[in-house]
């Protein structure tokens, strides 16, 4: 088994774990430890924080990536990159703390409020995403992972305990948030050591002028992705904090958790479907590439419709279980559009990296930076006349309106389309169990027996539709090989 496929794996498994440490997080410990004030105060210092991470960096993370094979030298110490990489980034940070520092009287209350703590988590952050980029240019991604990942979502946590049993203030809470960065960014520190990979002297003479002018190109394209990509997915939390107030953003992250549960397929068939479009796109492949949209398309739709009726038939009884229910409960509808907007994401599919393959690259760059501005003003209007609603509603006009443009892209350059006629089965069919499942509701004196059955009966009808109806190739395989395997055991 080749090192990537062995990385794969192993980073599936962590990235899993973690998924399932995060839930545990969100809806047992910070939902019971936390008032949602103090939940949307220290998720509103690492969402900024990492909000600023692509803004710091000026693109070094991914052309890191990019040229490092040009660089790979083990003797000669990759001729440094690491340090050149490290020499940048801190180079960026100390321009992010002149510009704040200057224009400190005209930056947003709450951030000059928490001015120390953003900017101890941001200096750690942009030193984790660079040293993960070193790593996984030498394709090492799982002890990464662990670090970056995991390790965040057991560290915080246990600051969260520890304050409830009153150890630490909320106050050392907040700053031993760094701590946890911290940890992570020495723990990735030492792998590197340990893998013989540490080398922080930059090799000026090996930067011949060609290849300068090559990196300050791509390094330019690379900054601005990262960027607008910031702006039109994770500004909402920062926005609403800094409109509203900390007790809204708690509200409001809540609700964020439900809608970043479709991130597990759509980033697990992205992870796949990727360097088989890179490949393809370079041999000249388009029947292939047009097979991957479509199939992606159809599959992610499915999975994400089914989700999306899932979520929304149970929310009111996962609400009722939670502790603060009744405050988080103000987010309800938050939940739905954010969740819309995962599913027209993952309708269409990899178009974005149909684009990203291609001699049109830059297209994905330049859009993606004009709709992160036009997210600015969206979330500007929304939060003003509609709350945390409003944030959730410029969230999924944003993403629509991104996917959209990339549709039409992708059609007029390319002449392919992702949806069929199987697409309007998926649709149809969602309606009519949507509909039935509002109509006729499973309710128990139990809440979570009723979630339960609930589940499991609208899953099954929605299953056996799709299954009968034949719209996805792909899951009525699926299907078929466990209605095989249940025959041979009857």
């Amino acid at each position: 088994m080749g090192i990537i496929r062995r990385q794969s794996i192993k980073n599936t498994i962590v990235s899993l774990v973690a998924a399932l440490v995060g839930a545990i997080n969100m809806l047992l410990i910070y939902e019971i430890l936390l008032e949602p004030e103090q939940l949307g105060k220290f998720k509103y210092l690492t969402s900024t924080a990492f909000l600023l991470v692509p803004f710091v960096m000026l693109g070094i993370s991914q052309t890191m990536l990019r040229f490092f094979p040009r660089f790979e030298d083990k003797e000669k110490k990759h001729h440094g990159i690491l340090g050149f990489g490290i020499f940048y980034t801190l180079t960026g940070y100390i321009l992010y703390l002149l510009v704040t520092l200057i224009c400190f009287d005209f930056l947003p209350a709450k951030f000059q409020d928490n001015y120390m703590l953003i900017s101890g988590i941001l200096l750690f952050g942009v030193i984790m995403t660079l040293q993960g980029s070193y790593l996984a240019s030498l394709k090492r991604i799982v002890i990464p992972s662990i670090f970056n990942n995991l390790w965040i979502k057991i560290g915080v946590p246990i600051l969260v305990v520890l304050y409830h049993f009153d150890i630490i203030s909320f106050h050392e809470l907040e700053w031993n948030l760094i701590t946890v960065y911290g940890v992570a960014t020495i723990g990735l520190l030492l792998y590197i050591k340990f893998m013989g990979q540490l080398f922080l002297k930059p090799n000026l003479s090996f930067l011949t002028p060609e290849l300068k002018s090559d990196i300050k190109a791509y390094a330019l394209y690379s900054t601005l992705g990262p960027m607008g990509a910031v702006l039109m997915t994770q500004l909402d939390q920062f926005m609403v904090t800094e409109i509203m107030d900390y007790e809204d953003n708690g509200i409001y992250t809540m609700a964020v958790y439900f809608g970043s549960l479709f991130n597990i397929p759509l980033l697990s068939i992205f992870s796949i479907a990727n360097p088989i479009i890179s490949d393809s796109s370079d041999k000249g492949d388009t029947d292939n590439i047009r097979k991957i949209y479509s199939k992606s398309s159809i599959n992610l739709l499915i999975i994400g419709l089914l989700g999306l009726i899932l979520i929304w038939i149970n929310i009111d009884d996962i609400f009722s279980l939670m502790s603060k229910g009744d405050v988080y409960a103000q987010g309800k509808y938050v939940v739905l559009f954010l969740s819309t907007a995962k599913v027209i994401d993952m309708a269409t599919s990899v178009n974005g990296a149909i684009i990203a393959h291609s001699k049109f690259f830059r297209f994905n760059l330049y859009a993606i930076l004009l709709l992160g501005v036009l997210n600015i003003f969206a979330n500007y209007f929304f939060i003003n006349t509609m709350g945390i609603n409003g944030a959730a509603i410029a969230t999924l006009s944003a993403l629509t309106l991104f996917n959209l443009v990339k549709f039409l892209y992708v059609k007029k350059k390319f002449d392919m389309q992702p949806f069929t006629l199987n697409s309007v089965k998926a649709i149809l069919i969602f309606g009519v169990v949507f509909i039935a499942a509002m109509a006729f509701d499973i309710s128990f004196d139990n809440t979570i027996l009723s979630i339960i059955v609930r589940t499991m009966v609208v899953g099954l009808i929605f299953g056996l539709l799709i299954f009968a109806f034949k719209v996805s190739e792909d899951i009525n395989g699926l299907i078929q090989s466990i209605i095989n395997k249940i025959r041979s055991w009857v």
